[in-house]
This record gives C-alpha cells, sequence and structure tokens, in this order.
C-alpha cells in the first residue's frame, strides 16, 4: 500500500522534482530542493499553479503529490 503526500512547493520547482532535470538552476536552488524533498520520491502529479506562500514568501506554488510506500501494512 502506499500513502498520500502532498506537499506545497515552488511550481519553478517542478523540472527538477518531476524529470530530475536540475539544468539552469542555481547551485542554492538545488540545494534547497533537494533538502526539502530529501527521501521523497519523485512525485506522481502536481497540480496548476497558483499564488501561494512558501517559506514566507508569496510566490508562484503547486500541489505536489507523492506516493509514499507504507512499510506499517
Amino acid at each position: 500500500m502506499f500513502k498520500h503526500h502532498i506537499e506545497t512547493l515552488p511550481a519553478h520547482w517542478g523540472s527538477a522534482l518531476i524529470n530530475g532535470d536540475y539544468s539552469g538552476y542555481t547551485d542554492q536552488d538545488i540545494q534547497d530542493i533537494k533538502q526539502t524533498t530529501n527521501g521523497l520520491p519523485s512525485p506522481v502529479s502536481v497540480d496548476n499553479p497558483y499564488i501561494g506562500r512558501y517559506n514566507g514568501l508569496l510566490c508562484e506554488v503547486a500541489d505536489y503529490l507523492f506516493l509514499i510506500k507504507d512499510k506499517t501494512l
């Protein structure tokens, strides 16, 4: 079984999160992405971007859906 886990993250991280394509990202962006998603698999879907807050900053965000294998079952 899998658990659903939704993270609201910057929309411009989509290429790195879904495709593993880090081209065009700064070293700081890459560090932030990897630190934030440490241990999570690639997301299986992403909703349409919207204006929201990430780390207190107003920016374009999206809800990324991650499926995590439930080891308790």
